[in-house]
């Protein structure tokens, strides 16, 4: 739809907004928000990977929501087409 590089326009979304208006939020780092959603492209896509499906123009599979660190969607989205490897979660080391 436009020559913005996927990577570029999940920035947008992300850091960009949380750096102009000052919030916690939108960065992968010790002490801020664990809200995390992990993507991975949908079967069928034209794309390699989730990149390469959001530059195709096809939507991502959502396939696990952490909100404040804790698991709020998994093991998929049901608002989205599955993708095409769904997120594992295994059980840590004590």
């Amino acid at each position: 739809m436009c020559d913005v590089p996927p990577e570029q326009a999940v920035c947008f979304a992300t850091g960009n907004v949380a750096r102009t208006h000052d919030l916690p939020v939108g960065f992968v780092a010790e002490g801020k928000p664990a809200d995390l959603v992990l993507l991975g492209k949908i079967q069928g896509s034209e794309g390699k990977d989730v990149l390469g499906a959001i530059a195709c123009g096809n939507i991502p599979g959502v396939g696990m929501v952490l909100v404040n660190g804790r698991l709020r969607v998994w093991p998929r989205s049901e608002q989205t087409p599955p993708p095409e490897v769904l997120p594992a979660i295994e059980r840590g080391h004590p």
